[in-house]
This record gives structure tokens, C-alpha cells and sequence, in this order.
């Protein structure tokens, strides 16, 4: 019976990760573990691949990542004009059917993340990650965790090996919520990586069709890959140094931001009857509502339509475009200047 290399959800060869078909095969977001570089060890995957430890329960939480992908995978298309194709598929060894990658999509062609960027030939791997704000920020101050990087090389042995061509380099994008930021790296294949990697999934899965445990593994044994950011990383020592009165401003400032918005706040409740106001010498206030606003459902195509009707000498029901908003009231202190 011949392996199906290639698939997508819903077809015969498709496995679902984290169904009970996913037992029999080892995901690529596994390898990790077994390499060293994972949150578990090699013994508690095989546990969990051999029925002694139980597999995680699913969390809401495990649904963000997937439901992320598809406005990250928009993102770089956008963003960096990477043509995306091939989203969700399945990729398997054909030597080693137990190994599978689930991929969030392949580039046909190579385009450039950054300014003075090596062009890379053939197609290239995406892997669209979406973890929590937490590790955002670590990903953000120290790249991407070990364990996508693992995931990535062996991903692109996969799908090399289902596609029967060779897959050179991939790209690792996060989400930046709080910035509403795609950070991407890319990497290229490590066949060194990956050769000596494969071998100890090779003795790993033994252990499993053997049900023997495997030793734990130590993460040195294995050298990851350096990647590629689109973070410049700058060593300037006089910008450096600029950077670092910054940051010490920017600390210093935090708690006058917070006493800034309580005396506001306070005033605001003061001269709550009250438009304009001054303390000779020191301050003079406006608290002032702005002109009514509208909320505008389209507002490219309200002026379009606008203009049409007009044109044709359509009446134009303005109001079934918009709906009044209310004023905002604007509370302005001003310093007096102090003669000199």
C-alpha cells in the first residue's frame, strides 16, 4: 500500500493533531521533545505516544493559533507581497510514514524580508504562530523559542521529502498583539541540523514500536540554526547610548503619567458645571464639548453613492448612512507663562 505524502483536512491520509490517529504518528510540533528543546522530555512524549501519560485536554486557548493563521498568513502577503499557497496541508516521509507536517502554507517564491536580504531559490515553508501575550514579548526580545525552530527544520525535511524536491529555507511569523505587528524571521534548511536530528527520531520512534523508553535527551547533542530577523539589531554606541537615557526617561516618566491622569480625573469632577476657568498666574482650563460627530457605516461608498445621487438628481437619504455620535467633552489645561 503506498503512503499519501500530500493531503489536506477531510482526505483519505489526513490526521488531525491531537485526535486519537495522531497517537500513531509523530507531528513535527512534537519534535521537539524529543530533541531536547521542548517543554517535555523525550520519556513523557513517549508516554504520551505509548498510552502511559495522559495527553493534554483541549483548551479554548489551543483554538487561537488556528484561528490566528489565516489574518497572519493575509499579513505577509501584505505586508512583505509573499505570494502564499498550499495552506493546511499534510506533508509525510514516504521512508518514515510515522512523521508528518502539518503546514500553515508554502511560498512558491522567495521575496525579501528585509534590505540586503540573500535570495533564497525554490519554495519555502510558513509557520504563523500566535502564543500569548507573554510569550510574545519574549519572542519579540529574544526570537523564536527553540521549538519552532525544530518544528520549522524538520517541516521543511518533510515536505522536501513528500514533494520530492528540495525545500531550502522557511519563514517564522508571530503576531505582536499589542502592536498589531507581523514579526517574521526567516531561516534556511540546516541539513546538518536536520540529518543528525532525524537520526534520533528514527531511535525515538524504535522505542515506541518497541515499547521501550528512550533515554532522556540532552539539547547539546543538537546545534540549532541561526535565523534571519526583520528586527535590525543595532550596536551604534551612540545611538546604544541614546537608547539607554530613553529607556531611563521613559521609566522615570511612567509614575508622573499615573499622577497626571489622577489630578485630571480629579479636576474633571471640579469643574464639572464649569467650560473655562483660570488660577491667575498659574492655569487657565477649557472643558469644552467638541461638535457632534457621526459613526459612518462605509464611508467610501456613502461618498460615492452621495455623489451619484446628486449627480442624477437622486434625493439622498443621508441618515441611512450614518447615526449622530455624541460630543465628546474635552478637558484642556493650559500653563500661564510667567513674566520675566
Amino acid at each position: 500500500m503506498s503512503v499519501i505524502t500530500v493531503c489536506r483536512p477531510g482526505e483519505a491520509g489526513y490526521i488531525q493533531p491531537g485526535s486519537d490517529a495522531f497517537f500513531t504518528v509523530l507531528g513535527c510540533s512534537e519534535v521537539a521533545d524529543v530533541l531536547g528543546f521542548g517543554y517535555k522530555s523525550a520519556v513523557e512524549r513517549w508516554k504520551i505516544k505509548t498510552h502511559r501519560m495522559a495527553r493534554e485536554d483541549h483548551k479554548s486557548v489551543f483554538d487561537r493559533g488556528h484561528d490566528m493563521e489565516p489574518i497572519m498568513s493575509r499579513m505577509i502577503q501584505r505586508d512583505h507581497g509573499r505570494v502564499l499557497v498550499s495552506e493546511q496541508v499534510q506533508y509525510r516521509d514516504p521512508t518514515r510514514p510515522w512523521l508528518v507536517y502539518h503546514a500553515d502554507g508554502m511560498f512558491p517564491s522567495w521575496t525579501p524580508l528585509n534590505e540586503g536580504a540573500k535570495e533564497q531559490a525554490g519554495p519555502g515553508i510558513w509557520e504563523a504562530k500566535a502564543p500569548g501575550s507573554r510569550m510574545c514579548q519574549k519572542m519579540a526580545e529574544e526570537g523564536v523559542t527553540e521549538n519552532y525552530v525544530c518544528q520549522g527544520q524538520i517541516g521543511m525535511h518533510v515536505a522536501g521529502a513528500a514533494l520530492d524536491r528540495i525545500i531550502g529555507w522557511g519563514t517564522y511569523g508571530f503576531l505582536d498583539y499589542d502592536a498589531y505587528e507581523l514579526e517574521c524571521y526567516d531561516t534556511l534548511a540546516d541539513i546538518s541540523f536536520q540529518q543528525r536530528a532525524l537520526q534520533m527520531l528514527d531511535r525515538f520512534w524504535d522505542c515506541v514500536v518497541r515499547d521501550v523508553p528512550p533515554e532522556d535527551v540532552e539539547a547539546e547533542k543538537v546545534v540549532l540554526p541561526e535565523l534571519t530577523s526583520t528586527k535590525q539589531i543595532v550596536t551604534d554606541p551612540t545611538i546604544v547610548q541614546e537608547a539607554v537615557l530613553l529607556a531611563q526617561i521613559m521609566a522615570d516618566m511612567k509614575p508622573l503619567e499615573k499622577q497626571d491622569k489622577e489630578i485630571r480625573a480629579r479636576m474633571k469632577e471640579f469643574f464639572a458645571t464649569v467650560s473655562e476657568a483660570e488660577i491667575p498666574g498659574v492655569m487657565k482650563f477649557t472643558y469644552r464639548y467638541q461638535k457632534e460627530g457621526e459613526n459612518i457605516d462605509g464611508e467610501g461608498l456613502l461618498h460615492y453613492c452621495e455623489s451619484l445621487c446628486e449627480a442624477n438628481s437622486i434625493p439622498f437619504r443621508r441618515t441611512d448612512w450614518v447615526t449622530p455620535k455624541a460630543p465628546t467633552r474635552v478637558f484642556k489645561p493650559t500653563p500661564i507663562k510667567q513674566k520675566k
